[in-house]
């Protein structure tokens, strides 16, 4: 009888470890997504729970959850989630920092401070007060990589 009971065990926390996903800023998409080695973007773990999913691998009642490491993900797309991925009321989607870590997804690109200088463009600075001219700064954005500035 304690053989079973620790097998029903073992299963149930099988079962419930097998739709946690982490993400973290210093981990590696290539990882399996554990809390030992996690995936890097939010792409792979969103992948993983619908992989399971259609293979039936997350059962009604169990929560599929993505958990996110603190640190900043700096996104360069936007991450989608589709009506599947929510799942159902009895077994949700559910994406959450760990614990009580501060997690920041941002959609900018940081530019670091060095990368500034005082502004230079003559026809720019002429429509300021001349007061603020010279606080006005300046970034060459093509020098550091940015070619997509969207659409003005």
């Amino acid at each position: 009888m304690k053989s079973l009971l620790s097998l029903v065990l073992c299963a149930l926390v099988s079962s419930a470890n097998a739709a946690d996903f982490y993400v973290s800023p210093a981990g590696n998409d290539k990882n399996p997504g554990t809390l030992d080695k996690p995936f890097r973007t939010l792409e792979p773990a969103r992948n993983r729970v619908r992989s399971l999913r259609a293979k039936g691998g997350i059962a009604s009642g169990d929560t599929a959850t993505i958990w996110l490491r603190g640190g900043t993900d700096a996104r360069v797309r936007t991450f989608e989630l589709g009506k599947a991925d929510a799942g159902t009321p009895d077994a949700p989607l559910v994406v959450s920092a760990y614990g009580n870590e501060i997690v920041r997804l941002s959609g900018g690109v940081p530019l670091p401070v060095t990368a500034f200088r005082s502004a230079r463009a003559p026809a720019a600075l002429q429509r300021l007060p001349a007061s603020s001219r010279p606080f006005v700064v300046e970034a060459d954005l093509r020098a550091l990589g940015i070619r997509d500035f969207g659409t003005h």
